[in-house]
C-alpha cells in the first residue's frame, strides 16, 4: 500500500464532497480508506514509504503507530496530507487536522533539504496542493509563507513555454541518476524537460486550488500557463487509444515526447490513466468548478 497511491484514487470522491452537491456514494469508503492510512502513521504525520500486508499484523501497525520514522518525501506524503485536510473539512475531526499539519511541518522543517524521490521539482510540485489545502483551512500567515515559498521556488524552474525543468540539487533524490532500476529523467539539472508523471502533472489541480484559497490572481495565472502548457504537450493522433493523452515526459525545446534509455521503469512513450491524464483532467475541471461558484463560498 502506496498511501500516495490511495490518496489519488479517492481524492476525486473527497473533491466532489467538499465542493460540489454531487452525490457521494463513495465518501464512506474513502474514510475507511484513510482510517487505515491513519492506523499506520507515525507520531510526526508521516507514513513510511509503504506497507505490506503480508505479515502486517496488529503488532506491526501498533509499532508503525508509534515511530518517529516516516519518510519526509512529499511524493510519499504530501497528497495524502492533502486528503486527510479534505477529509477534515467535512467531518471536522480533529485527528485528521492534526495528522496532516504534523506531517507537512515535518517536512516543511526541512524542505528544500526534505527527502525526495524523483526530483527537488516533483518535491516542490507535490507540495503545492496540500499546502494550499491547509491555507484555506487555517489563513495562517506562517502556512501562506509556506506556500509562497514552495511556489517561489517552482517559479525559477519555468520554461518559456509554460513546464516546469527538472532539477535536483547535489542530485540527492533516491532516483537521481539511477542505472538499475527506475531513474529520473534529467541528466543534468536544468533540462528542458517536463516529468508529467511525478512532478508537473500535480500542478493544475495545485494552482487551482492555491487560486481558490488565497484569491490571488497570480496562482490564477500560474494555472493559465499550465493549462497551455498541457495542450501544448497533450497527444494528437488518429489512434483512439492515445489521442488526447500525455506521454511520460516531454522535451521543451524540442517540443517532443522525451526519454532516457537507462529508466528500466517508465519508456518515453507510456501513457499512465491514473497518474498523469487523470491528475491533469481533475485540475483542469477543478477551475470550472471555481468560476461556477459550485458550493464555493
Amino acid at each position: 500500500c502506496y498511501q500516495d497511491d490511495v490518496a489519488r484514487a479517492i481524492l476525486p470522491t473527497l473533491l466532489l464532497k467538499n465542493f460540489t452537491d454531487k452525490p457521494d456514494r463513495h465518501f464512506d469508503d474513502a474514510l475507511l480508506a484513510v482510517e487505515y492510512l491513519l492506523k499506520t502513521t507515525g507520531t510526526n504525520g508521516l507514513r513510511v514509504s509503504r506497507t505490506d500486508l503480508p505479515g502486517l499484523t496488529a503488532e506491526r501497525m501498533a509499532e508503525l503507530h508509534a515511530a518517529d520514522n516516516g519518510t519526509t518525501r512529499a511524493h510519499h506524503n504530501g497528497y495524502y496530507a492533502a486528503v486527510l485536510l479534505l477529509c477534515y473539512r467535512v467531518t471536522r475531526r480533529q485527528e485528521l487536522f492534526d495528522t496532516a499539519l504534523n506531517g507537512l511541518t515535518a517536512i516543511m522543517n526541512l524542505y528544500p533539504d526534505n527527502e525526495r524521490e524523483q526530483s527537488e521539482t516533483e518535491e516542490i510540485c507535490r507540495l503545492i496542493l496540500p499546502l494550499a489545502i491547509l491555507y484555506e483551512i487555517t489563513k495562517s500567515p506562517e502556512h501562506l509563507a509556506w506556500l509562497t515559498r514552495v511556489t517561489d521556488d517552482l517559479s525559477r524552474l519555468e520554461h518559456p513555454c509554460g513546464g516546469y525543468r527538472e532539477w535536483d540539487t547535489g542530485y540527492k533524490a533516491n532516483r537521481s541518476r539511477r542505472e538499475d532500476s527506475e531513474c529520473s529523467l534529467l541528466t543534468h539539472n536544468g533540462d528542458p524537460v517536463a516529468d508529467l508523471l511525478y512532478s508537473v502533472n500535480w500542478l493544475p489541480l495545485g494552482f487551482a486550488m492555491a487560486y481558490y484559497a488565497t484569491g490571488d490572481e497570480a496562482f490564477r495565472a500560474r494555472w493559465n500557463r499550465i493549462a497551455r502548457f498541457m495542450a501544448l504537450c497533450q497527444t494528437k493522433s488518429e489512434n483512439r487509444l492515445t489521442n488526447g493523452s500525455w506521454a511520460r515526459a516531454f522535451d521543451m525545446d524540442r517540443r517532443e515526447i522525451y526519454g532516457v534509455p537507462h529508466d528500466i521503469g517508465w519508456s518515453p512513450c507510456s501513457v499512465e490513466s491514473g497518474w498523469t491524464v487523470g491528475e491533469i483532467l481533475m485540475g483542469l475541471q477543478f477551475m470550472r468548478y471555481i468560476d461556477r461558484q459550485c458550493k464555493i463560498k
